[in-house]
């Protein structure tokens, strides 16, 4: 039940927080692997991206991705709070005085946060392909033009085979190697050599934007959520 519970806090933070991560995906791969001033610029700060994205894809195209970014929040949440509260609850966490042992709540974090991180890999690829997907005129980054997820799913394994779906979002070759990148410090060099430093903050704007409501809905639903599974196992 714990997994549950931190599965749904999450999609019920996904839902708010969706037309951020949008935003800030197409942020982030505006003008890449070209210096500043020799890309075009669609997406000039957040409102004006707002307006672009409605403009040309309609107001709906502020939810792209938003099936498989539910899913993702679903296992990667389910897990890592489900995983974490399961800890807790089984006393690994606390001494026994009920104060919190700094060390194994680090260790059980960093667990789930990996447990988490890597079943929900797949999904998070897919929701940033689905989420940069636009029209012509206002595309940045590789355009796979996939229908929804589960299309996008068997696209990726078609072609690339099951270890594809845990790649990063840009094109691939038909042996399944990155056409852009070799790696992420292939990525980092390459990202610092053409578009300098500041390109690792792209989207900054957006991201918080997002993380913050995200987190403080999370935490809050997780809560109310918990509360709600304690009053029924009392009433049981």
């Amino acid at each position: 039940m714990d997994f549950v519970v931190g599965g749904i806090a999450g999609v019920g933070a996904a839902i708010f927080s969706n037309p951020f991560d949008v935003i800030k995906t197409r942020m982030q791969l505006q003008g890449e692997l070209s210096a500043r001033n020799q890309h075009a610029v669609h997406y000039k700060n957040i409102p004006h991206a707002m307006y672009t994205i409605v403009k040309h894809d309609g107001v709906t195209a502020l939810q792209k991705g938003l099936v498989p970014a539910l899913w993702f929040q679903l296992v990667v949440n389910g897990m890592r709070l489900g995983i974490y509260q399961h800890a807790d609850n089984q006393g690994f966490l606390r001494d026994e005085k009920n104060n919190t042992k700094f060390t194994n709540s680090l260790v059980m974090g960093a667990l789930s946060g990996m447990v988490g991180a890597f079943f929900g890999s797949p999904l998070q690829l897919v929701k940033t392909q689905l989420m940069s997907y636009s029209s012509e005129k206002i595309a940045v980054g590789t355009q796979h033009a996939h229908t929804g997820m589960t299309y996008a799913m068997g696209k990726i394994y078609q072609k690339n085979g099951l270890g594809g779906l845990w790649r990063g979002a840009h094109a691939v070759d038909a042996n399944g190697r990155g056409l852009l990148y070799s790696g992420i410090m292939d990525c980092a060099r390459k990202i610092t050599k053409t578009e300098g430093l500041l390109a690792f903050y792209k989207g900054m704007g957006p991201s918080y934007l997002r993380q913050a409501p995200h987190t403080v809905l999370l935490l809050v639903f997780w809560d109310m959520l918990k509360d709600l599974q304690k009053s029924l196992e009392l009433k049981a």
